[in-house]
């Protein structure tokens, strides 16, 4: 009863502070930078002499870096196994520039972590539906919307593979599960574009 108690009262806090953050948050930028603000707040010593290296990061070592975490993702698993209906930089019907990737997946389909990483969000967000975010190395964030359920928690460490979610049940027109990566807080293409022009994706 007493280990109950206290998984209900983590999971409590964890639903007063995902609700505390979409209210304060008026968009995914502003989401990463609470989340950043709250990490900087708890992070470990150890951690935090990481994050606080000398010297400046050059362009270049950003590239380096993105390009570090897109081919993690090419060895790692895809979210939801099906086809990428829309991809990164394509103009949307709604005229806005897609900042991730759309997979059409099946109906009830198992959504997985893309890449291992930490659950820092999980919950409702305006205009996302169901969204997980998950921090990755050197200031990476990986981001999983479009589900009907979410089964990871926040502050769970999940590896690649790991279940996260589930896609809603279809007999019509199949779900849609959006999937973006940034660093820093910007937007890059997860996929190379290779794998962008065969507009699929392995799962």
């Amino acid at each position: 009863m007493a280990l109950l108690g206290k998984t209900q009262t983590a999971e409590q806090r964890a639903a007063r502070l995902t609700a505390r953050l979409s209210a304060r948050a008026g968009n995914i930028r502003d989401l990463l930078r609470e989340l950043s603000q709250q990490r900087r707040t708890s992070v470990l010593p150890s951690q935090n002499s990481e994050q606080t290296q000398s010297g400046a990061v050059t362009k270049e070592k950003e590239k380096r870096t993105a390009s570090r975490l897109t081919l993690k993702l090419q060895q790692g698993p895809s979210p939801a196994p099906g086809q990428i209906i829309t991809s990164f930089g394509e103009k949307m019907p709604s005229g806005i520039i897609s900042k991730g990737i759309f997979i059409e997946t099946r109906s009830s389909a198992a959504v997985v972590a893309p890449i291992k990483g930490r659950v820092v969000f999980a919950g409702i967000f305006r205009g996302y539906g169901n969204l997980v975010i998950l921090e990755l190395p050197n200031k990476g964030h990986a981001l999983i919307a479009g589900m009907v359920k979410v089964s990871a928690g926040i502050g769970d460490e999940v590896l690649a593979g790991e279940p996260i979610g589930e896609m809603a049940p279809s007999n019509s027109s199949p779900p849609k599960l959006y999937f973006e990566l940034r660093r820093k807080g910007r937007p890059i293409n997860p996929l190379p574009p290779k794998a962008a022009h065969r507009n699929k994706v392995r799962g």
